[in-house]
C-alpha cells in the first residue's frame, strides 16, 4: 500500500491523472480521498487540508481502509457502488466515535441535512439504479448531486445495519466474493432486498420535514476555541448566501457563498472567531429565499451547556417560504446516532473510487 499526500487540491487531482491514470474530469469537486489498485498495489490520494486535523485524517484514512476491506472480502468483485461508498462512509465514522466523538455527530447530522437539502430540491433522491456503477456514482460527482449521493448512500447503509444488524454489509461482500450474484448476496445477508427501497423511503419523508428549510445547528455544543458547525438547508439550488457572525453587537464575520446542486450550505465558525464566551448570533441571507438566524451561548473552553437551538419564528423567517412539503415514495433515512426503532425483517426469519 502507498499513501500519497498531495499539498492542495491542484496537486492532488494531477497525481490521480499522472500516477493513478484516473480521469479527474468524471470526479467531482468535493473529494476528500481516493483510493484505487494499480498494478497489484493499492495506492491511497489526499489533498492536504481534507486530513489537517486529526478527526480528518483518522476518518479519511479509515474511509479508504475501508474501500480495500471491501476488495478482498468480496475477492475483487464488482459490487454496487452505492453499497460501497455508503459502507466504507459508515464504517469510517464507527472508527472515530470514541475518540471523537463531536466530529462523528457533525457528519451524522451532517449527512441528514444534506438529504433533507436535496429531498426539498428535487423532490425524490438520486435513484439508486443511477449509483449502481463507478461511472455512474462518478458522473453524479461531475453534475454537482455527489454529496447527496454519498449522504444518501451512507445513510442507507446506516439503515440496512440497524435494520438487520452490523454483520450484514460483510455479509453480502463475503457472498459475492463466493460468486454470488447481488441479488443472491442479499438475499444471503437480508433476504429479499425488493422493498427495502420502498420501506427505507418511509423515512425520507420524516426527514425532509424534521429538517425543512433554514438554518441548523450541526455541533452538540459551542465553545471557545472549538470549530462549530451549521447546516443552511434551503432546497433552492445555486442561490447566493451571506453569513454574519455577531457577538453582541459586532460583527466579528462576513463572508459570502453559493447555495450547492440542490441548495445546502456547510456554515462553519472557526476556532479562530468564536474567542470569548457568551451570546453570539449566527445570521445567514439568501437571495430569493429570506433569513435565518442562529443564536449560540458559547462557553468557556471545556465548559458544557445544551445544544443551541434557533430563536422561535427565525428559521425560516417570515421572508422565506413555507416548509416543503416532504415527497412520497423514495429512500432517505434515519440518522446512525439515534435511529428510530428497528422493524423485524419482512418474513423471514462497488473496486471503489475511495472518496469521502
Amino acid at each position: 500500500m502507498e499513501i500519497y499526500l498531495l499539498a492542495d487540491e491542484r496537486r492532488f487531482r494531477a497525481a490521480l491523472a499522472e500516477v493513478a491514470g484516473v480521469r479527474v474530469d468524471l470526479l467531482g469537486e468535493d473529494i476528500g480521498g481516493y483510493a484505487i489498485e494499480r498494478g497489484g498495489r493499492m495506492l491511497i490520494f489526499f489533498p492536504l487540508p481534507s486530513v489537517e486535523r486529526p478527526a480528518q485524517a483518522a476518518l479519511g484514512v479509515a474511509h479508504e481502509l475501508a474501500h480495500m476491506a471491501v476488495r478482498e472480502a468480496a475477492a475483487g468483485r464488482t459490487v454496487p457502488e452505492w453499497l460501497n461508498e455508503g459502507f466504507a462512509a459508515w464504517l469510517s465514522e464507527l472508527s472515530i466515535r470514541d475518540r471523537f466523538p463531536e466530529e462523528a455527530a457533525v457528519r451524522v447530522a451532517r449527512r441528514r441535512a444534506v438529504v433533507a437539502s436535496g429531498l426539498l430540491a428535487r423532490g425524490s433522491l438520486v435513484p439508486w439504479a443511477e449509483l449502481v456503477s463507478r461511472t455512474q456514482f462518478a458522473r453524479a460527482g461531475a453534475e454537482g448531486m455527489g454529496v447527496v449521493a454519498y449522504a444518501q448512500s451512507e445513510l442507507f447503509v446506516t439503515w440496512l445495519a440497524d435494520r438487520y444488524g452490523p454483520v450484514t454489509p460483510g455479509a453480502f461482500f463475503q457472498a459475492i466474493g463466493g460468486s454470488a450474484t447481488t441479488g443472491e448476496a442479499f438475499a444471503v445477508a437480508i433476504g429479499p432486498f425488493a422493498g427495502e427501497p420502498e420501506a427505507f423511503g418511509a423515512f425520507a419523508a420524516e426527514l425532509a420535514g424534521e429538517l425543512g428549510p433554514g438554518l441548523h445547528p450541526l455541533s452538540p455544543r459551542a465553545r471557545v476555541d472549538h470549530l462549530f458547525s451549521l447546516a443552511l438547508v434551503v432546497g433552492a439550488p445555486g442561490g447566493r448566501i451571506t453569513v454574519e457572525v455577531w457577538h453582541g453587537d459586532q460583527l466579528r464575520r462576513h463572508t459570502e457563498g453559493t447555495l450547492d446542486a440542490v441548495g445546502f450550505r456547510l456554515v462553519t465558525v472557526d476556532e479562530q472567531t468564536l474567542d470569548v464566551p457568551g451570546p453570539w448570533r449566527v445570521r445567514t441571507t439568501t437571495v430569493g429565499w429570506g433569513d435565518s438566524e442562529v443564536l449560540l451561548d458559547v462557553a468557556a473552553a471545556g465548559g458544557d451547556h445544551p445544544k443551541p437551538k434557533p430563536p422561535p419564528g427565525q428559521i425560516p423567517r417570515a421572508s422565506g417560504p413555507p416548509a416543503a412539503a416532504p415527497p412520497e415514495g423514495h429512500p432517505a433515512i434515519a440518522p446512525a446516532a439515534t435511529p428510530p426503532a428497528p422493524k423485524p425483517p419482512p418474513n423471514h426469519p462497488h473496486q471503489s473510487q475511495g472518496k469521502h
